[in-house]
């Protein structure tokens, strides 16, 4: 039985203050200027209380607009909060106006200077939580800053992201950090000193490049991690499986594991993946290991191959998502045995436990070997060049990009081919033509689609009755190359 539940009519000044301030926190200078200042006395009122936590972008928010620097330098000389600070290029910073940071929480550098490193003390930032670095070479404030980070001396700081850490020190730890991200080229370096100095290290984001210098890391360099859950590892240089492992021997507690490369990476290329040694390798280091990424990797082995071996030994994984661009053409593949192998293909098709993301690679508009295996139970498909994909194949997929599409394809969305489709991505500069009501997308909840015009704009959300949120790029030219709906 269907309810229809009235829609109560919200004003956003009947808000209290404590949701206003909470808004507020997260907008820029810029457009929390422009949205609300003068607009009435309580709006002001609330801007200028001593609750506001301003979140302001260098010199992007004042440069050129006297009256925003004005309120700026307004704000600074009262004494009132910064929360959020990002310095977004390399320019000088006038320390007469930028003088007291007690009160920043949130510190971004996007391309920093020795200035600006020298800046980041625990004396001028003393509560602050999150601090990104962009790259530097300033290598001795670098190692001053990175004293402080690993040391404690910001004893609030939750989350960093760092890059180019090179230099071996000695930290005396910080127990606060529980998000990280680092770039390094010595992989001694960050269990040594970064692992060993983030004790309650959570999550870990790491660009890695393992150098010729380096065969493998030795047993026993520090205890193993005990508090690390999710690692994200970018793989690039001379890695191969033994060196994985004896990365991983020192995060036993890993549950989600994330493993991306380049297709461009010229020395991982040559990575020679075992999948059976690779599975081993996950089931002896990773004993909680229940959610896998494997994206963005140029393979040479039959993706069949690490399913039939990572799913055998990983029979906690409840979430397998992989990106793998194959040389080998494997189609015997027989989908029931496979479906035997681990609990969660069971449930692939209601999609409640294992969620299995499909990716189409198109070859000189030929399908290649992966399109073949589990086009029933993906859940993504991605089709990346102008071919027919046979849709009909693909029944529950819940989301759908096309980085080329013609109104074929959208025909058959339309008629519905594809009962559970949630959300679709059109990459396509073309505009409909209005169309007779012969376009039909009533599962679509997520439409996202660039390069329109205002007609196909119109024309999509009256074909998608259940949408909920539109992204799109609305242009307008006399000069529009016109495709004609389906049926008109």
């Amino acid at each position: 039985m269907n309810i229809d539940i009235p829609q109560l009519p919200y004003k956003f000044e009947n808000l209290p203050n404590e949701i206003l301030l909470e808004i507020f926190d997260y907008v820029h200078l810029n457009d929390l200027i422009r949205a609300f200042y003068n607009l009435n006395y309580r709006l002001n009122s609330i801007l200028f209380s001593s609750n506001t936590h301003l979140y302001i972008v260098f010199p992007d928010d004042i440069i050129g607009n006297s009256t925003h620097k004005k309120i700026l330098l307004d704000f600074i000389r009262r004494q009132r909060y910064i929360a959020r600070l990002r310095l977004s290029n390399d320019g000088p910073l006038l320390e007469h106006e930028f003088i007291r940071f007690p009160y920043i929480r949130s510190l971004i550098l996007d391309i920093p200077t020795s200035k600006h490193i020298e800046m980041v003390s625990p004396k001028q930032f003393p509560r602050l939580e999150y601090l990104r670095v962009g790259y530097a070479s300033a290598t001795v404030q670098l190692n001053k800053l990175h004293q402080h980070i690993f040391s404690n001396g910001f004893p609030l700081l939750k989350k960093c992201s760092l890059n180019n850490i090179g230099e071996y020190q000695s930290w005396t730890g910080s127990p606060s950090i529980y998000s990280l991200g680092i770039w390094s080229n010595d992989p001694r370096l960050v269990i040594q000193r970064v692992l060993c100095a983030s004790m309650y290290l959570i999550s870990f984001h790491l660009f890695l490049k393992w150098p010729s210098t380096y065969s493998i890391l030795q047993d026993q360099i520090i205890p193993q991690h005990t508090h690390l859950k999710y690692l994200k590892l970018h793989l690039s240089g001379l890695w191969t499986l033994e060196k994985l492992d004896s990365f991983l021997a020192y995060i036993p507690t890993v549950k989600i594991l994330d493993l991306s490369s380049s297709y461009f990476d010229s020395l991982m290329i040559y990575f020679q993946w075992n999948f059976k040694e690779l599975s081993y390798i996950f089931s002896c280091r990773l004993p909680n290991l229940s959610h896998f990424d494997f994206l963005q990797f140029s393979c040479r082995v039959p993706f069949i191959h690490l399913v039939e071996n990572i799913l055998t030994r990983l029979t906690q994984l409840d979430h397998f998502e992989c990106d793998i661009l194959e040389s080998p053409n494997d189609h015997m593949v027989n989908v029931e045995i496979i479906q035997q192998m681990n609990e969660c293909f069971r449930v692939l098709e209601s999609f409640h436990n294992l969620k299995f993301v499909f990716y189409l690679t198109t070859s000189n508009n030929s399908l290649i070997s992966n399109d073949q295996i589990f086009p029933v139970y993906g859940h993504t498909l991605i089709v990346d060049s102008n071919v027919d994909v046979g849709l009909n194949r693909f029944s529950n997929i819940r989301r759908l990009k096309f980085e080329w599409f013609s109104m074929t394809e959208l025909a058959r969305i339309s008629a519905n081919v594809l009962p559970y489709l949630e959300e679709l991505n059109l990459v396509y500069i073309a505009t409909l033509r209005p169309y007779n009501g012969s376009l039909f997308l009533s599962t679509i909840r997520t439409l996202k689609t660039r390069f329109t015009d205002f007609s196909s704009y119109q024309t999509f959300l009256s074909a998608c009755a259940n949408l909920s949120c539109f992204q799109c790029s609305i242009f307008t030219s006399d000069k529009c190359n016109y495709i004609e709906s389906p049926n008109t």
